[in-house]
């Protein structure tokens, strides 16, 4: 997996988290109203696991946001994905580079 998958899982697993509990509504309460299973919902929590792309879409009609949204592409005080990803293989170069040339 790469680096830019694993942003993208803790993106999404932030996001449900975020959604879920602004909603104010258990994992069980959310699990009725998709159909899915409540561990299957604990998990993609955790980070185990992520929602398929028709119950991200799904979920994201629910909780009344956009798929960018879902993937934490539309935070407004924060960054995007590429951006980290770019800045993070800067500052590693740099940290990499020889100092000694």
């Amino acid at each position: 997996m790469t680096e830019y998958d694993l942003m993208i899982r803790d993106n999404i697993r932030e996001t449900l988290i975020k959604c879920r509990t602004e909603k104010g509504i258990s994992q069980a309460e959310l699990s009725k109203v998709i159909g899915v299973p409540t561990p299957t919902i604990a998990s993609w929590e955790q980070g185990v696991s992520l929602p398929n792309l028709q119950t991200l879409y799904k979920l994201a009609k629910f909780y009344l946001k956009s798929m960018d949204y879902m993937y934490g592409e539309e935070k407004t005080d924060d960054e995007p994905i590429q951006e980290k990803i770019e800045k993070r293989a800067s500052v590693e170069s740099y940290q990499n580079a020889d100092i000694h040339q």
